[in-house]
């Protein structure tokens, strides 16, 4: 799956589309999420954000948001984990956001709200 995403990105870079970019850079960052590569995860996340603010897109923005809030949560900042979903809960709209699980997999609106809790309830000191 990996060495998919990757050759999707080589492509996408070289026809430059931008939304196709986005969802291929937001699977890989999934992709490493899973594999607990939280660093290139990481790198990939804020590709993936300065992508999102160069489309213009509340919808992009969201999604960009939503992986850094879950992999600076699974890093245990959760500071910026919160600053993240808590950015995302402001973009996210029920009435437009909910058209695209299929960009997304699934509701955002929906995993923000199910995910910010953790990063209040888990201690920020290692005991």
């Amino acid at each position: 799956m990996g060495h998919t995403y990757n050759l999707a990105r080589a492509l996408c870079l070289q026809v430059g589309e931008a939304s196709q970019h986005f969802r291929v850079l937001y699977g890989l960052a999934h992709f490493h999420i899973v594999r607990a590569e939280f660093q290139t995860a990481r790198a990939l996340s804020g590709e993936l954000l300065t992508l999102a603010q160069h489309i213009q897109d509340p919808t992009y923005l969201l999604g960009a948001h939503f992986v850094l809030g879950t992999i600076w949560q699974h890093l245990g900042a959760y500071p910026a984990a919160r600053a993240h979903l808590a950015q995302s809960l402001t973009l996210y709209d029920p009435q437009q956001h909910h058209a695209h699980t299929s960009l997304f997999e699934w509701d955002l609106g929906v995993f923000c709200r199910a995910f910010a809790p953790h990063t209040l309830a888990i201690p920020t000191k290692r005991w």
